[in-house]
């Protein structure tokens, strides 16, 4: 009897060192986190942007310069690797995430849920979610709230407008424009409480750190989920399915020309030197499904090709009007994506500018307008076309591009079909959609 007590005290004492021993998170001078106890005493270092609070034993975490947000243990071990561009502290052994969902072919972030180990046990295809509470949790799907099981499937229909979590049995729902609670088989059991969670009509509110946590409702509103695997009957579901929306976006950058003349299939000439230029316009972007997409753009760019010789220099600035029309294509489930097209370009206006020695150690310099188009008097053709090859980053709703271009175009006005002009460039370029 007193080796089971013993046995029982120890392993009590042991319990209460791993998950008992409370830590809270604490702000450091330099704007970083850590974790201390009861007493003050530092336990986890201070070396994260933001953290939450400890919940069934793990806490969230963000590292400094880090977009993702990890899991990490009493002892400061991360669990849980970062990957999630935000995270609910765990309830009922699951935590609310939000990843990629990779059943679609953007960079759509939808919430879900994963265990203690981060398995993912509920997929990410959810615009927005609370936390499990009485055994279920309410989600947001195709614009209606309803609540799922920790198995995933719905139990109580996607039919409302507003939900709160259940307590107690109960749970503050909004259909049309008036609350009701509803006990867990759905049914309502009381019509028009005489008081409603002050938070009903704002987003989700995490009672952590910030509101960085914030549930947003972000990526594709409508996807095609069977109802046997919902475990509804289909009578009752509003879900349906439609493809991803065009999107419209602005774009700015900057951009490197290089000039390059050959005379008769040789390299006579080239620019030495890439002084940036800018572009700056619109750009479409259409889902082609899955792994595809297709961006045409209308852009304004300067293009400047140097020549430049000790002090001594000639630059050449003419400005365009750019049609890019780029295909891409994503590299699985990664942000990432490949792309190629044609880029047709028209020159609108230019200027030669200079700097020259014309004594030892005295220069001038001076200016004068480019003339453009396909008379013999002028000095370039006006149009311009070309292939495009590059890579491309999307996070939420910005895009980071480089992309590289080839000239096809002969752009010299000579009648000796021996020379040859043409311009190859590189681009930085980032651009921000509108809509979600």
């Amino acid at each position: 009897m007193n080796k089971i007590l013993i046995a029982m005290l120890v392993l009590t004492a042991i319990n209460i060192n791993s998950y008992g021993q409370e830590l809270r998170p604490v702000k450091g001078k330099d704007n970083k986190w850590g974790f201390v106890d009861e007493t003050g005493k530092e336990i986890i270092p201070f070396i994260y942007i933001d953290v939450g609070e400890f919940s069934e034993g793990l806490a969230r975490v963000k590292n400094w310069g880090s977009l993702f947000w990890s899991f990490i243990d009493k002892t400061g071990k991360e669990i849980i690797p970062a990957k999630y561009f935000s995270a609910g502290d765990f309830s009922e052994g699951l935590a609310r995430v939000e990843g990629i969902n990779e059943n679609w072919g953007s960079v759509d972030r939808n919430w879900g849920f994963i265990d203690k180990t981060g398995n993912k046990i509920i997929p990410f295809i959810y615009e927005n979610v609370g936390d499990f509470s009485d055994g279920l949790a309410r989600v947001n799907f195709n614009g209606k709230w309803g609540f799922i099981n920790k198995t995933g499937n719905a139990v109580i229909s996607f039919m409302y407008k507003d939900a709160r979590d259940f307590s107690e049995g109960l749970a503050q729902v909004k259909l049309k424009h008036e609350w009701s609670y509803i006990d867990k088989s759905g049914k309502e059991v009381i019509k028009n409480p005489s008081t409603v969670n002050q938070n009903a009509d704002k987003p989700d509110i995490a009672v952590n750190i910030d509101n960085d946590i914030v549930p947003e409702i972000i990526g594709s509103k409508q996807q095609n989920i069977p109802a046997s695997i919902l475990n509804v009957d289909s009578s009752n579901l509003t879900i349906s399915s439609s493809p991803q929306k065009f999107k419209f976006g602005i774009n700015g950058g900057l951009c490197y020309t290089n000039e390059v003349s050959k005379y008769d299939g040789k390299k006579s000439y080239s620019t030495n030197e890439y002084f940036p230029g800018f572009q700056l316009g619109f750009v479409g972007n259409v889902p082609l499904g899955k792994y595809f997409a297709l961006q045409p753009s209308l852009l304004y760019a300067q293009q400047r090709e140097v020549e430049k010789t000790g002090k001594e220099y000639e630059k050449r600035i003419i400005n365009h009007l750019q049609v890019p029309v780029n295909v891409q294509v994503k590299l699985g489930s990664m942000p990432i994506w490949l792309q190629v097209g044609t880029s047709l370009g028209y020159a609108l206006w230019g200027k030669y500018k200079w700097k020259e020695e014309v004594y030892e150690g005295q220069f001038e310099s001076g200016s004068l307008d480019i003339k453009i188009g396909n008379n013999k008097a002028d000095e370039f053709k006006p149009l311009d076309f070309g292939i495009n090859s590059g890579i491309a980053m999307k996070v939420n709703n910005m895009q980071f591009g480089l992309n590289y271009n080839i000239g096809l175009v002969n752009k010299s006005t000579s009648d000796n079909k021996k020379v040859n002009e043409k311009s190859n460039g590189v681009s930085f370029s980032a651009t921000y959609f509108w809509g979600k």
